[in-house]
């Protein structure tokens, strides 16, 4: 095959060539989106040049005829290839369905059959020429019907492209927008070259082909500056849709422009059903919710829900939606589920809680304990001293003490070793308390309780010839019967040691319920009132610290009494307290209720009285 030279053929070979580079390396790129796509269609446009430059290098009609259908492989596929690449890289692959992409395949095949049979019909070219009025002679033309209609496909094919081109190019950013912006210069060029040669209105020679020469430089550039299918934008749609948080748009009425699937499973609907129906509607039961938000464009809260019966928290953001010229078009509404979130964290506070409690209990403890240590010393001394005085006495005395020393100083032996089993039993008790990590929580029958505590201290009622006032009925309460016996007996000790003479001491018990603060809930109070010369503010906050004994007390004791009571009461989920000033003098029955008051609060249950 002769050829002869053209220069019109030169800047077609060279981008020819420079077309079978960018196919290398798309072709190594083809693992990205589009990346294969994008390699065929620049094979297709080297198909195109290089049979565009042998058309002006053919020596002949018929062979320039020839390879001027040669050139339709590439001219009919490459609108095809790059409407299919544009809609991968603008992640608008998925609007089309897969088999519908074959039939776009028809146009380039039924387009090559009509090219190459045109001399059985002319119906794509009336009349085809050789034009000699230059020095070097081309191919012209006269179009026929069927070239108008493939014209037409193609313009329809890039005007599409060029249309998702351009959404892309305003809504991304950064080197995306970069990319789409090149993009876009890259087909409008030749567009605009195919325009003035279906007009003529620049030359009679088809610019095309040259056009896409700059188209390929600017894809180079693309390519090599800019990441062109290495860093490909990632559809923000893709990424709404597959979110486990619902996302819902929302246009400027309030009506549903698109939700994500999340949001579909969520509301039990299909997405059609859903677009352009209200929320509110859509949703019944969280009504009153979406109510508080409607004249609202931006909020971010927290949402305690029910769904189907199971409390949820939500975190809800909503964000306003704006054109290009600033004013308001609706709003996207996310949910994210935080109900793990939260309960991890309400967890992690309860522990923090209980860990900085605990830290408070064994610094209270060990606070305790070195006072223990010192006043278990000191309060042991004392008897102690005394029996081995007494005893030493005896057995250096024994055989000239007369009957009465003699029973004096036994007397004296038992006060101090009744004494001593008194501490070690307070002790006991004490370190029960400390150590005892559970107890059995019952209802408490209180009045066979007080009753035991009774006959425990009937020595000491009748040697004080105390009067005890006892209630009919009691409220029933919750707590550990041992220990609650132990309150008692503490209580009721203290009252009659510290009473006027002869004590008064009045027992008493009522239902009590909070509606508010720290106690909320039902109790029963218990007291024991005294008709003692009551206590002052300032004793009153040494009352409860272990191993304290007030000065006013003219019965020794060890100290650890009412700290024991405090332990126990809150143990069982109460407390304890004192009411009621000293003013230094004893009171009789009919001013009963001027000494002191202890109480302690238990947990109440119903029925409340027994």
């Amino acid at each position: 095959m002769t050829l002869e030279f053209s220069p019109f053929s030169v800047p077609l070979l060279m981008a020819g060539i420079f077309a079978i580079i960018l196919t290398v390396l798309a072709w190594n790129r083809r693992p990205v989106t589009g990346g294969t796509t994008f390699s065929l269609l620049v094979i297709a446009v080297s198909v195109w040049l290089f049979s565009g430059a042998l058309e002006y290098m053919a020596p002949t009609l018929s062979a320039k005829i020839f390879w001027k259908n040669a050139q339709y492989l590439g001219i009919t596929t490459a609108p095809v290839l790059w409407f299919y690449f544009v809609l991968k890289f603008t992640n608008y692959n998925e609007t089309i369905k897969r088999h519908y992409y074959a039939a776009f395949w028809l146009y380039p095949v039924i387009m090559n059959l009509i090219v190459w049979t045109n001399p059985l019909h002319h119906l794509f070219y009336g009349n085809m020429w050789l034009n000699t009025t230059g020095i070097y002679p081309f191919l012209d033309v006269k179009s026929a019907p069927l070239s108008w209609v493939h014209l037409a496909i193609a313009y329809i094919l890039l005007l599409v492209s060029t249309i998702l081109l351009w959404v892309s190019y305003s809504t991304s950013s950064g080197v995306y927008r970069k990319q789409s912006q090149l993009l876009l210069i890259a087909v409008l060029l030749p567009w605009i070259a195919n325009l003035s040669d279906v007009t003529h209105f620049v030359s009679p020679i088809d610019m095309t082909p040259y056009a896409l020469t700059v188209s390929l430089t600017i894809i180079y550039v693309a390519l090599q500056r800019y990441g062109f299918l290495e860093i490909v934008p990632v559809a923000r749609e893709i990424i709404v849709e597959h979110l486990s948080d619902i996302v819902i748009v929302l246009d400027a009425k309030s009506r549903i422009v698109n939700l994500n699937k999340a949001a579909r499973k969520k509301l039990g609907v299909v997405g059609e059903n859903a677009i352009g129906r209200f929320l509110r509607d859509l949703i019944p039961q969280y009504r009153a919710i979406l109510d508080k938000y409607k004249e609202q464009q931006e909020a971010h809260e927290t949402l305690d829900l029910i769904v189907d019966g199971e409390n949820i928290c939500l975190d809800m953001q909503m964000i306003p939606l704006h054109n290009q010229r600033g004013h308001f078009t609706g709003r996207i509404i996310s949910l994210r589920d935080i109900s793990v979130l939260m309960k991890a964290e309400k967890a992690l506070s309860d522990n923090e809680r209980a860990l900085k409690a605990y830290t408070r209990e064994l610094e209270e403890q060990n606070e305790e304990l070195d006072a223990f240590a010192h006043t278990v010393a000191h309060d042991l001394k004392q008897p102690l001293g005394i029996l081995l005085g007494y005893s030493t006495f005896l057995t250096d005395s024994l055989g000239s003490l007369d009957q009465a020393m003699l029973k004096h100083s036994t007397l004296m032996i038992e006060q101090s070793t009744r004494k001593m089993s008194s501490i070690v039993d307070e002790l006991l008790l004490f370190a029960s308390v400390r150590k005892k990590d559970t107890v059995e929580i019952n209802p408490v029958a209180m009045g066979e309780v007080v009753a035991s505590v009774l006959s425990r201290l009937d020595d000491l009622i009748k040697s004080t010839k105390t009067h005890a006032v006892v209630p009919v009925a009691w409220p029933k309460a919750r707590g550990y019967a041992p220990w609650v016996e132990e309150i008692w007996v503490n209580l009721i000790t203290n009252a009659i040691k510290y009473g006027g003479n002869p004590p008064y001491v009045l027992l008493a018990a009522e239902p009590v319920v909070y509606t508010e603060g720290d106690h909320k809930g039902s109790w029963v109070r218990f007291s024991v009132n005294d008709n003692g010369p009551g206590i002052s503010e300032e004793a009153k906050k040494l009352l409860f610290v272990p191993f304290e004994r007030l000065g006013q007390i003219k019965f020794e004791g060890s100290g650890l009494g009412l700290s024991i009571v405090q332990r126990i009461t809150r143990r069982l989920g109460g407390w304890i307290g004192v009411e009621g000033a000293g003013d230094g003098e004893s009171h009789t029955p009919a001013t009963n209720g001027s000494g002191c008051t202890f109480y302690f609060m238990l947990p109440a249950v119903y029925p409340p009285v027994s």
